[in-house]
């Protein structure tokens, strides 16, 4: 019997069209499905991380209110953050390192720390406290929304648009505060 003049005795490495075809039509729906849950887990994760920096920051606020009788004074605008950072830190002549003679309320506001990431961030007046996308926290001592405590606390979330004033609940909705 005489072979095939199109048929080959060995195999050449390789895949074969079909194993191709084949493999992307489970890998496509599995991609489908791992990518939209990563981002969703993703983005719940710097939620929570806000959230917890948020609780942090108010414990540093209640116990330097045991130490002065009152919470440091902020207006709630850009760089409010900064008076909280001088005053939770102890930085005031803006190097990153605790002045002497302070209290260091919140060790992990500091920007020469070793781990990867720090909730500071150098600005032109000096440090900012920022939430997990990089934005400013706001303060605002005394406070006007919040009324268990004297002050307000918030990010402005993902969107980095809204805050306390703002009228557009859209804007609002993601907006992560202490009331």
């Amino acid at each position: 019997m005489k072979a095939h003049p199109n048929y080959r005795k060995e195999k050449t490495p390789g895949f074969a069209l079909r194993e191709m075809i084949t493999s992307l039509v489970i890998i496509i729906p599995l991609a489908s499905i791992a990518i939209p849950t990563f981002n969703y887990i993703q983005k719940a994760s710097r939620e929570n991380k806000t959230l917890v920096l948020v609780r942090l920051i108010s414990h540093g606020l209640e116990d330097y209110r045991r130490d002065y009788g009152t919470y440091p004074v902020a207006d709630g605008k850009a760089g409010s953050s900064g008076e909280l950072y001088i005053a939770l830190y102890g930085d005031a002549d803006g190097d990153g390192y605790v002045d002497n003679e302070t209290n260091n309320y919140l060790p992990s506001l500091n920007p020469h720390s070793a781990k990867s990431k720090t909730p500071t961030r150098a600005s032109n007046e000096g440090y900012l406290i920022t939430d997990s996308w990089n934005n400013e926290i706001y303060y605002r001592s005394p406070g006007l929304i919040n009324p268990r405590d004297d002050f307000d606390l918030w990010s402005l979330g993902v969107d980095a648009k809204g805050g306390p004033e703002s009228n557009n609940r859209n804007a609002t909705s993601n907006d992560i505060c202490n009331w």
